[in-house]
């Protein structure tokens, strides 16, 4: 079986965005610094970005920058990471946080402001398994 890396941009309709109106969609002369020149902002406290995906493991990207806040990554229920995307400059591609090694299955990521200032999202990856596809070390199919 072999691994895969997929990345999902934040435009993509694969997200839920809750609330809605809590998210900022900016794109363009704005956005030039991230993946494909989009991302999603908020200042809201609790709002939240998910996604479900079946996989072995994710990865979220944003920006880090001097008024940024706290944020919360959940997995299936459990808190894989609470941290602050506060840095002295702005600075992009950023990973907020991630977790690997789950289950092959179906999983939700929920990104989630912590209410101490603004946070944005620009992509992520997940990884996934193909049991379709040869698993291939060193030149060999295993």
């Amino acid at each position: 079986m072999a691994t895969s890396n997929v990345t999902i941009d934040d435009s993509s309709s694969l997200f839920l965005y809750e609330p809605r109106d809590a998210w900022t969609s900016s794109s363009g002369d704005d956005a030039q610094a991230y993946m494909n020149s989009t991302f999603h902002g908020t200042s809201v406290s609790g709002a939240t970005c998910k996604f479900k995906f079946n996989g072995t493991g994710i990865w979220l990207y944003g920006a880090k920058k001097p008024d940024y806040g706290s944020f919360t990554l959940v997995v299936d229920d459990t808190v894989t990471t609470y941290d602050n995307a506060t840095a002295s400059d702005p600075t992009f591609g950023q990973l907020l946080g991630g977790v690997s090694n789950l289950k092959m299955g179906e999983h939700v990521a929920t990104l989630m402001n912590g209410g101490t200032g603004p946070i944005d999202f620009d992509s992520l990856v997940f990884e996934t398994v193909d049991p379709q596809q040869p698993y291939v070390a060193g030149g060999f199919i295993l």
